[in-house]
């Protein structure tokens, strides 16, 4: 619906994992014709407790979202995040 709505000129998708790498920061920046600002990757503001997924309940989630997993895969290819590459290659 955005892209119907909206020029592609003037979208710019960053995936979370990628968000705070200097590289994906320049391009935002650029995107928005501002100067460049310093990403801080190792800083984390509220941070949650960290915990493992069961690997039962990651199948039953990548089963359950298999269809946006799709959707992304091919209208993102190789754009994904490795973590998303790998995922989809195991449960694939």
């Amino acid at each position: 619906e955005l892209e119907a709505v909206v020029p592609a000129e003037r979208i710019h998708y960053v995936f979370y994992e990628d968000l705070f790498a200097q590289g994906t920061t320049d391009g935002i920046c650029e995107f928005l014709g501002i100067d460049p600002v310093a990403a801080d990757p190792d800083a984390r503001i509220n941070p949650g407790r960290p915990s493992s997924l069961p690997e039962t309940t990651e199948t039953l989630l990548y089963n359950g979202l298999a269809a946006q997993y799709a959707f992304v895969a091919d209208r993102f290819g190789t754009a994904m995040p490795d973590a998303w590459l790998q995922r989809s290659a195991r449960f694939s």
